[in-house]
């Protein structure tokens, strides 16, 4: 777990126990959708800090809560599900996802400067090339360029030595 993801997960922690008060389970139950949500988070492997873009990220946060919604209704005994708690579960599942988006979108962000990784790209071809522009151009990305090693004396990216 990187330490952006461990910020992330407690971030996550913190709102789910909170916002989990109101949905009337009792401390059992409750500790049960807990451990399932954190569970799918941690198999999707949302909180490694290996995503580049926030597309990615947002693949991964869809499996997790599919998973996780899914999942929710294993802590029931099938004689007890009900219309009203599959759209509990509905509900809590997408107050989830959308904090989670808003969490990683903006830890990413904010928290940019304490958790870059100072990065050396090996190449200054077209994929070298891309790859700079996505790192620079994209503040969702932890990868700070500090410079390109040029092994073939090309020219493409300028000021390169």
């Amino acid at each position: 777990m990187s330490k952006i993801g461990s910020l992330k997960i407690t971030i996550e922690f913190v709102f789910f126990m909170f916002i989990i008060q109101f949905s009337g389970y009792d401390l059992e139950t409750c500790w049960k959708l807990c451990i399932l949500y954190f569970l799918m988070q941690l198999l999707i492997g949302r909180y490694q800090g290996k995503v580049l873009l926030i597309y990615d990220e947002i693949r991964l946060i869809i499996l997790s809560h599919i998973g996780y919604f899914i999942g929710s209704f294993l802590v029931f005994p099938i004689s007890t599900w009900t219309i009203k708690k599959f759209f509990g579960f509905l509900l809590l599942t997408v107050v989830l996802f959308v904090f989670a988006g808003v969490n990683s979108r903006y830890s990413h962000k904010l928290l940019r400067k304490w958790f870059k990784h100072n990065t050396l790209i090996v190449g200054v071809g077209h994929t070298a090339e891309k790859l700079g522009m996505v790192c620079h151009g994209n503040s969702y990305s932890l990868l700070d360029v500090i410079g390109y090693v040029n092994c073939n004396k090309s020219k493409r990216i300028k000021n390169v030595n």
